[in-house]
C-alpha cells in the first residue's frame, strides 16, 4: 500500500525536493521540449499567416481545454488518497464518466457551431473545419485525466516517462508525415495530433480497465465539484493572462503575421517553465508534508528554500535570455527574427509567475483559496487593460510589456497575502546579492556583439558556464553555513 510521504525532519531536504521534481517534473518539460522541436519545423512549412492562425487555434483549443477539463485533474489529485479500494476505483469511475458526459454536452455544440465560431471569434469562417479537428483532438485528450491522475498520486514516474516519450516520438512522426510529406498544411497538423491522442487512448486503456469501476454515484461527484470550482476559475483566469493577448493583437492589428512573430518570442520566454516548474511541481507535496508535521517548520523551509528557488530562476533566465537571440536566427526564418527583442521581457514576466505559485501552497493550507481567485482576476483585468492600451501603441511589445506588469501585480499581492496568513522568515540579502549578479552577467553578455550566431551563442555560454559555477559554488557555501533567518 502506497503512503504518502512524510517529512520529519526541522531540516530543508533539498535531496528529497529535488528528487520530487523528477516525478512531477516530466511532463511540462517534454511538453516544451516538444514546443521547441516543432518550432522550425512549423516556422519553415507554414506561411507566416499560417502559423499564426496556428497559434490562434492553440490558443483558442487551450481554454477550450480547461472547460473540458473543469478542474478535475487537481480535485482528483486531493481526492484520491481520501479513499481506498473499490471506494476509490468508483471515485474515479464516477469522474471518468462525469467527465466524458460534461464534454460530449459541451462539445457537440461547438462542433455544430465551429464556422460561425471561428468567424466571430477569430474573424476567418474559412478555419472551421479546424476548430473542429481541434475539439476532436481535444475530446480524446481530457480522456487521459484519470489514468495520468492515477500514475501521478503513486509517482510511478517511468510510466509518465514512458507515455510522454511515445506521445512525442508519435507527435513528430505524424506532424513529419501530415505536414512535411504529404503537404496538407494546418490540417495535418491537427490530424497529428488528434492521432497522437489516439495512441495514447490505447496505453492508458489498461489502467482505465483495471482501475476504476464504472460506476455513478452523485456522492462522489459532488466531492469532485466542491474543490474543482476553485481551480477551475484560477485556470481560466490564467489562460486570460497568459493567452488571450494573441487574440487581442489579431483583433487589434488584424495581421496573423503579428501573431506568430508574437508567438516565438513568448515560446522562448515562457520557456523558462522548462527549468523551474519541476521545482514548483514538487515544492508543492513536499511543503504539504512538512506542514503537516509543524506550522514552524513549514514556516522556516518556505523562507529558506526561497534563496534557493530564486537562484534557481536567475540560472534559467541567464541561459534562457542569452541563447535566445541566436537560436531563434537559427532555427526560424528571418521574418521572426525581431521576435527575439520580447524574450527578455517575458521571461521577467514569467519569473514573478513562479514567485506567485511558490507561496500558493500557504492559501491551499488555510483553505483561503477565494483570495487567489480575487488576485488572478486583478491581474487579468490588467493584463487585458495594458493590452488595450499599449498594443496600438507599440505593437506586440505591448504585449509583452502587459504580461510582465500582470504578472508582476500578481506576484506581489500573492507574496504580501501569503505573510498575513502565515508568517515566513525570509532573508533578502542572499536573494538581492544572487539577482544583482544574474543582471551584472545578463548586463555585460549584452555587450558581446558577434555577427556569427554559432560563435556568438559559443563565447557567451563559454562565460555564462564559468559564471554559474561561480555562483553555484557560492550557494554551495551558503548551504554548508546559512545566514539567520530575518522578517
Amino acid at each position: 500500500m502506497h503512503k504518502e510521504p512524510e517529512n520529519r525532519s526541522s531540516s530543508l531536504s533539498l535531496r528529497k525536493l529535488f528528487g520530487l521534481s523528477s516525478v512531477y517534473g516530466i511532463t511540462p518539460i517534454l511538453d516544451r521540449a516538444l514546443a521547441l522541436i516543432l518550432l522550425p519545423v512549423f516556422t519553415r512549412y507554414l506561411s507566416t499567416d499560417g502559423y499564426g492562425s496556428l497559434v490562434l487555434l492553440y490558443s483558442f483549443g487551450t481554454i477550450l481545454q480547461l472547460l473540458l477539463f473543469m478542474g478535475f485533474p487537481d480535485s482528483l489529485q486531493k481526492l484520491y488518497w481520501d479513499f481506498k479500494d473499490e471506494e476509490r476505483k468508483t471515485l474515479l469511475g464516477t469522474a471518468w464518466v462525469s467527465n466524458l458526459v460534461f464534454n460530449l454536452l459541451l462539445a457537440i455544440p461547438l462542433i455544430i457551431y465551429s464556422g460561425h465560431i471561428t468567424a466571430a471569434i477569430l474573424k476567418n469562417e474559412k478555419i472551421g473545419i479546424l476548430l473542429f479537428l481541434v475539439i476532436v483532438k481535444i475530446l480524446f485528450s481530457t480522456q487521459a485525466i484519470v489514468p495520468f491522475v492515477i500514475l501521478r498520486a503513486r509517482e510511478q514516474k517511468f510510466s509518465i516517462l514512458r507515455v510522454n516519450l511515445i506521445s512525442i516520438f508519435v507527435r513528430i512522426g505524424l506532424t513529419l508525415l501530415f505536414l512535411v510529406y504529404l503537404k496538407l498544411n494546418l490540417v495535418g497538423i491537427f490530424l497529428a495530433d488528434i492521432g497522437t491522442s489516439i495512441a495514447i487512448q490505447f496505453i492508458y486503456l489498461p489502467i482505465l480497465i483495471r482501475e476504476i469501476n464504472l460506476k455513478f454515484r452523485w456522492i462522489y461527484l459532488k466531492e469532485i465539484l466542491t474543490l474543482s470550482p476553485f481551480q477551475f476559475s484560477v485556470e481560466i483566469l490564467a489562460w486570460i493572462i497568459s493567452l488571450s493577448d494573441r487574440m487581442i493583437i489579431q483583433t487589434i492589428l488584424g495581421n496573423p503575421t503579428e501573431v506568430a512573430i508574437y508567438a516565438v518570442g513568448y515560446t522562448f520566454g515562457s520557456a523558462i517553465t522548462f527549468l523551474v516548474n519541476p521545482v514548483l511541481a514538487a515544492w508543492r507535496p513536499y511543503v504539504y508534508s512538512v506542514h503537516g508535521h509543524s506550522l514552524k517548520n513549514y514556516s522556516t523551509q518556505m523562507g529558506e528554500f526561497l534563496f534557493y528557488f530564486i537562484a534557481i530562476c536567475c540560472a534559467s533566465f541567464l541561459i534562457l535570455v542569452v541563447a535566445s537571440p541566436e537560436v531563434i536566427k537559427l532555427l526560424t526564418p528571418s521574418v521572426y527574427h525581431k521576435a527575439t527583442s520580447l524574450v527578455g521581457i517575458v521571461l521577467i514576466a514569467h519569473v514573478m509567475a513562479a514567485i506567485s505559485n511558490y507561496f500558493l501552497p500557504t492559501f491551499f493550507i488555510v483553505k483561503k483559496m477565494q483570495v487567489v481567485v480575487v488576485v488572478y482576476v486583478i491581474s487579468a483585468i490588467a493584463n487585458v487593460g495594458f493590452n488595450l492600451i499599449l498594443i496600438p501603441r507599440i505593437g506586440i511589445m505591448g504585449a509583452a510589456i502587459a504580461t510582465l506588469i500582470s504578472y508582476g501585480i500578481m506576484a506581489g499581492i500573492i507574496y504580501i497575502e501569503s505573510q498575513t496568513l502565515i508568517r515566513v522568515a525570509v532573508n533578502f540579502r542572499p536573494i538581492f546579492i544572487t539577482v544583482i549578479i544574474a543582471a551584472s552577467v545578463w548586463y555585460l553578455l549584452l555587450q558581446i556583439d558577434i555577427q556569427n550566431a554559432w560563435v556568438s551563442l559559443t563565447v557567451k555560454m563559454v562565460i555564462l558556464v564559468s559564471a554559474l559555477s561561480v555562483a553555484a559554488l557560492w550557494i554551495y557555501k551558503q548551504r554548508q553555513a546559512p545566514l539567520p533567518l530575518q522578517l
